[in-house]
């Protein structure tokens, strides 16, 4: 299924020159999206809540020719220096899109600078923010270039600019709108494994969610997002685990609507804890998180256990924990961290941040 129309390219198409700057927020996955079908299809529906200040910001430059090249032609910049092994994954997920709805593309030389408000190795998705910019970037010119819009209404086109960034990292879908959003199927009537779906109906408390990520281990993954995925494939207990999200994100579903912290609380950290059981039981087996990972949930219990604040953590396919609760919590919570959490954080390294709502237009030349 294509949420796209092939447009008719024209000579005075091919003559276009223009440029648009977006920026993309990262997400945190609360039920976890661990295997893949297809052509990046989810196994099982996972829900996230979208960030605020975790961005990137993209700026792209194109200009038009009128002969085709067969593959991409693209200049990346990552903080005005070269970055040829991202510069190699742009290209390859370009020269993929080269059917018949964005053919287009073989007619254009194409310049792409970009930066992240979040550093490398902070426990924060950058391939879910970068693709969700790029695709965003990618819509709006081919609006600007064919001087039409191609979409009934917004909600339609954050349909398609979600279902194409998905096809450049399956959680980047979940970068578009916010501040929740559910990817996968439930039932014949609601989500889609094909683009992400904002869910409508959040209680105030959730709305407002703040989310600080404790930087435990700054250094590189052992294993990458795709290889994780793979494990999945021939994984003892698959079946079961794409049961049990299904289940948390039905149950999640109700309890963002009434405001049910307990239970919130419940599954996030099942959730968390259950993708790390996934990765330590594969073959071969993984244990992505660290001793201090362990120290900094056992800190988070005790201050629970002392206090009765809202507090709970999730992890996604590291060591780095993110802590998530309502605002209302916030003063109180981040002298817990100062306190107890920074020192066993990285050179004291933490994020602070907080529900977002997704891709926006940006003056990102200025600020790149």
């Amino acid at each position: 299924m294509s949420l796209f129309i092939n447009p008719r390219v024209e000579t005075h198409h091919l003559m276009s020159l223009g440029k648009v700057s977006v920026s993309a927020p990262s997400n945190i996955a609360i039920v976890k999206y661990w295997g893949k079908k297809g052509k990046q299809l989810p196994c099982n529906p996972s829900l996230s809540m979208t960030l605020e200040n975790a961005r990137s910001y993209f700026f792209l430059e194109w200009r038009g020719r009128t002969f085709e090249k067969e593959g991409v032609e693209l200049e990346y910049l990552f903080e005005n220096e070269p970055k040829p092994a991202f510069e190699a994954k742009l290209k390859k997920f370009l020269t993929s899109l080269m059917n018949d709805e964005w053919s287009f593309l073989r007619y254009f030389d194409l310049i792409i600078r970009s930066k992240n408000t979040f550093p490398h190795s902070a426990g924060i998705a950058s391939s879910a923010s970068s693709m969700a910019a790029l695709a965003y970037c990618l819509v709006e010119m081919r609006d600007q270039i064919f001087q039409r819009s191609f979409f009934p209404s917004i909600d339609e086109k954050n349909k398609a600019m979600s279902s194409l960034a998905r096809l450049g990292s399956g959680s980047a879908c979940r970068s578009i709108s916010g501040p929740f959003i559910l990817w996968g199927e439930l039932g014949p009537s609601f989500g889609s494994e094909i683009f992400g779906t904002e869910i409508k109906e959040i209680h105030s408390d959730f709305k407002n969610l703040c989310d600080t990520v404790l930087i435990l281990d700054g250094g590189e993954k052992q294993i990458s997002s795709t290889e994780g995925h793979r494990l999945m494939e021939q994984h003892p207990y698959a079946s079961l685990r794409f049961e049990r999200a299904r289940q948390h994100t039905e149950e999640l579903l109700t309890i963002l609507k009434v405001g049910d912290w307990q239970n919130f609380a419940k599954i996030c950290e099942a959730e968390a804890l259950e993708l790390h059981g996934l990765m330590m039981t594969s073959s071969p087996a993984y244990i992505l998180i660290r001793p201090n990972t362990l120290a900094a949930i056992e800190a988070v219990h005790e201050f629970r256990k002392q206090t009765s604040l809202r507090l709970c953590y999730t992890l996604d396919a590291g060591a780095n924990l993110h802590l998530l609760y309502p605002a209302q919590e916030k003063e109180q919570v981040l002298k817990f961290v100062e306190e107890k959490c920074k020192p066993l954080c990285q050179n004291g390294r933490y994020l602070n941040d907080h529900a977002g709502l997704g891709a926006r237009y940006e003056n990102a030349e200025e600020l790149i």
